[in-house]
């Protein structure tokens, strides 16, 4: 969330712990030295998520 301000994350709790977890989550602080890190690790593909929209659509879940 730090890398644009227009992230919205979509929380998926079903129970109020878990909410209150995730709301937790959000005072976690990045430093630029460990985005950087995460993001040389591997490089989304130029294609992502379309491949898996596609494989999805025709019956194929092999994401190949």
């Amino acid at each position: 969330m730090q890398k644009t301000p227009y992230v919205f994350p979509i929380i998926g709790g079903r129970k109020v712990e878990q909410l209150l977890d995730n709301m937790e989550a959000l005072k976690v602080c990045l430093t630029a030295e460990h985005i950087q890190r995460i993001d040389g690790v591997t490089p989304l593909a130029p294609e992502f998520p379309y491949f898996i929209i596609v494989s999805f659509s025709f019956g194929d879940s092999s994401f190949s």
